[in-house]
């Protein structure tokens, strides 16, 4: 079912930043702390409380193993420890890399994908396959056997631990870990970006047919961003979804004038001059959106230029990449007030930062090197920090 979406005109809206103390701790360290002197790859998750960070590093960086590929690991920064997820079934290091790590509410499931052959499921082919491993058992699963053609893309753990959703062989594959079983397909090719707590609802992109995509358990609805001649009207990108199924947000760019003679998805990102072949990038406004998961209501959000990364539980927090005044960086907006906290200012920040499910924590990848004492690895790490929570009330 295809719904149109109308988008008013793009404005801009002047927010005064909340105040923050910005305590930043390095997340991507060595079980004794000490940094990693190649830094953190940018793949990376956050538990519910903040408390687990997966995180992806090399194996002998992190551990001194020999082993020079990337794998998979988990900070527990209660316990102040650095333990590695994608280990060889006798304990050691995997025989190849491991990386884009999930992680539950808990803390205790960790999905990823990895190239190695023995972390103690059978695995007699040849590709990349999905991979759960149980903290709490000390047990690694084989989720996905790679078939056909198509290697699995990045999975995702619901937050309750009870699903796995990956996409693999021009499909959307669940596997649900209490029956260890696929529970079945929605027929299309989408890579997964954002997954509600109980994998209710799955978002992510599909070319050439659609960016926003509703995947559970098929192909229920889509964001369709043209007008009645056809002619787009904004191009979604970077969906994220309220962990309670009740909404996603998703950054527009928005043409400057239709076009309408070329193809709608090559012209969204090139234009090619025909005076001497010269083609270039076009640059457009960019919008935040709001749509209701309910109703298809879709709000303009007053965050010009955002691109949003994460967001919290029940939709209140946004985690957001962008310019904010003079500065660029790593915000938090708050949809209950209309305010803003800083998370970092970096004009260099990468995508793929997350929020905790209450909105409190922000883990980041930064090269910064003044966040925390004693950073000299000029490399990239991963960092957090805690946010304040604010009132509810509307200013």
């Amino acid at each position: 079912m295809l719904r149109s979406i109308a988008l008013p005109l793009f404005a801009s809206v002047v927010l005064a930043p909340l105040a923050a103390a910005q305590n930043y701790e390095r997340v991507s360290v060595r079980n004794n702390g000490s940094q990693l002197a190649k830094g953190a790859y940018q793949e990376f998750a956050l538990s519910g409380s903040g408390r687990f960070v997966a995180f992806v590093a090399e194996d002998d960086d992190a551990t001194g193993s020999g082993a020079h590929h990337s794998a998979v690991f988990v900070r527990d920064r209660q316990l102040q420890k650095t333990m590695r997820i994608s280990m060889a079934s006798g304990g050691g290091a995997a025989n190849g890399a491991s990386y884009s790590p999930s992680i539950s509410r808990d803390g205790r499931f960790v999905a990823f994908l990895s190239d190695a052959t023995d972390l103690g499921p059978v695995d007699t082919d040849t590709r990349t396959d999905v991979y759960l491993r149980d903290r709490v058992a000390g047990t690694t699963v084989l989720v996905s056997a790679a078939s056909w053609y198509w290697a699995p893309e990045r999975p995702l753990v619901s937050a309750d631990g009870t699903h796995v959703v990956f996409t693999e062989s021009q499909s959307t594959e669940t596997y649900e870990v209490a029956s260890d079983s696929i529970l079945g397909s929605t027929g299309f090719f989408m890579t997964t970006t954002s997954l509600s707590a109980d994998a209710s609802v799955a978002i992510g992109g599909a070319w050439p047919v659609s960016i926003v995509e509703i995947a559970w358990p098929l192909l229920s609805t889509r964001s369709d961003f043209y007008d009645s001649d056809g002619h787009i009207l904004a191009f979604p990108s970077d969906p994220v979804i309220a962990a309670d199924g009740s909404a996603i947000f998703v950054s527009a760019e928005r043409w400057l004038q239709p076009y309408p003679n070329y193809g709608k998805w090559y012209s969204t990102y090139w234009y090619s001059g025909y005076g001497g072949g010269l083609g270039f990038w076009r640059t457009f406004p960019r919008a935040t959106l709001r749509v209701d998961l309910a109703t298809l209501a879709t709000t303009v959000l007053p965050l010009a230029g955002a691109a949003p990364q994460s967001v919290s539980r029940d939709g209140r927090y946004l985690l957001w990449a962008g310019p904010f005044g003079v500065q660029s960086g790593l915000w938090r907006y708050d949809s209950s007030t209309d305010q803003q906290a800083k998370v970092v200012i970096d004009p260099f920040i990468g995508g793929g930062n997350v929020l905790s499910e209450a909105g409190t924590h922000a883990l980041f990848l930064s090269s910064l090197t003044t966040l925390v004492p004693n950073d000299t690895n000029a490399a990239w790490d991963l960092f957090l920090v805690e946010l304040p929570d604010a009132p509810h009330d509307k200013k």
